[in-house]
C-alpha cells in the first residue's frame, strides 16, 4: 500500500515539475518577445548585444523607423496603429527571409515604431540593393482603411568598422537613421564599409 502512495506522490511531483517548467518557458518567452508583433524585444536585443557569438557573426546592424506612424495613430486611432505595426513587421520579416534566408538575420522591435535588424550576410547583394527591395516591397503593402502607403527610414552600420562592438555600431546606425529622417524620410543611410 505504501508503494502505491509513493508512486502517486512521485507522479504528482513530476506533473508539478512539468507545469513549473511550462510556466518558466512561458515567462521566458514573454520576457524575450514583443507582445504585439511577436518578434524579439529590447530585452532580447540587449542580451544579444552582450553575446560574443552575435558580435563575431554579424555583419551589420540596421535601425528602421516606420515613417509617419504618429499620423496613423492620430488620424485612425491606436487600434489601426497596432495593425500597421504588426503588418509592417510581418512583411519586413517575410521579405528579409526571402532575400537573406531565415538564419541570416534577426528582427527586434526596439520600441514604438522602431525596429532593429542584425544582418549576418547579404548573400551576394549589396546593402543598398537589399534595402531598396525592402522599401519597394513595403510600399506595396495594402492595409484596408489606410489611405497612405507605408515607407520607412533606416540607418545601417557595420560591426567591423567599430571593433565588433554592437553598442557603438548601433549608435552609428541610429545617427544615420536620424539623417535619413531629417533628409525627407523613405530612405536608407548606410555607413561605408571598411574592407580590410
Amino acid at each position: 500500500m505504501s508503494a502505491i502512495f509513493f508512486i502517486i506522490a512521485v507522479d504528482r511531483f513530476n506533473r508539478s515539475l512539468i507545469e513549473r517548467k511550462e510556466d518558466v518557458d512561458d515567462l521566458t518567452l514573454q520576457a524575450n518577445k514583443d507582445e504585439l508583433t511577436q518578434f524579439y524585444n529590447l530585452y532580447h536585443l540587449n542580451k544579444d548585444f552582450s553575446s560574443r557569438q552575435l558580435n563575431r557573426q554579424t555583419l551589420a546592424i540596421a535601425v528602421i523607423d516606420l515613417d509617419y506612424f504618429k499620423t496613423v495613430n492620430d488620424q485612425h486611432g491606436h487600434s489601426m496603429g497596432n495593425q500597421v505595426l504588426v503588418t509592417f513587421s510581418q512583411h519586413l520579416h517575410q521579405c528579409l527571409t526571402r532575400e537573406l534566408g531565415e538564419n541570416n538575420f534577426e528582427l527586434y522591435r526596439y520600441g514604438g515604431e522602431e525596429f532593429v535588424v542584425t544582418i549576418k550576410t547579404l548573400k551576394e547583394k549589396s546593402m543598398e540593393a537589399l534595402f531598396d527591395i525592402l522599401q519597394t516591397s513595403i510600399s506595396n503593402v495594402d492595409i484596408a482603411s489606410l489611405d497612405q502607403k507605408l515607407s520607412f527610414s533606416a540607418g545601417i552600420a557595420y560591426l567591423a568598422n567599430h571593433d565588433f562592438d554592437p553598442v557603438k555600431t548601433f549608435d552609428i546606425a541610429d545617427k544615420l537613421l536620424y539623417v535619413a529622417k531629417t533628409s525627407g524620410r523613405e530612405q536608407t543611410r548606410i555607413e561605408v564599409e571598411n574592407i580590410l
